[in-house]
């Protein structure tokens, strides 16, 4: 049986994702053998420091350079497949580069950071997905 914190991480992946069917949506294709594919309707819920509660509710009093930074921890594949066992009740299809990738994509367009900070990149996904795909974006 599965430690609890493992099974709430399984769970809470499963009940955030919906299956589609791939031949109706005009959507990037899955990564998959299947014909079926995941899609995101995860929300995310944003955690504030006291600082950032005070800061909105008060803008006026702190004047200054007003900026974004996004903190993201891409899970390298690489690590992923040397550690399957802290994945095994996770759905694989959504635990795949070409899966992920795409929303990683999704996520940077919709907050458009300042400032990026990138953990768990494997050398090979930014050198060759990663890197070109920002570049663009300037």
């Amino acid at each position: 049986m599965q430690p609890p914190e493992k099974r709430k991480h399984s769970s809470f992946i499963q009940e955030h994702l919906i299956v589609i069917d791939s031949s109706s949506s005009s959507e990037e294709s899955s990564p998959c053998t299947s014909r079926k594919k995941y899609k995101k309707t995860l929300t995310r819920r944003w955690e504030w420091s006291d600082f950032g509660l005070k800061y909105r509710q008060k803008r006026s009093e702190y004047p200054g350079v007003e900026f974004s930074i996004m903190s993201y921890n891409l899970l390298a594949q690489d690590l992923l497949e040397s550690h399957p066992h802290l994945y095994a009740n996770s759905n694989w299809e959504v635990l795949l580069w070409e899966y992920r990738r795409a929303r990683l994509l999704e996520e940077i367009d919709e907050h458009l950071p300042d400032i990026m900070c990138l953990q768990e990149v494997q050398c090979n996904h930014y050198d060759e997905f990663l890197k070109p795909k920002l570049e663009k974006r300037d």
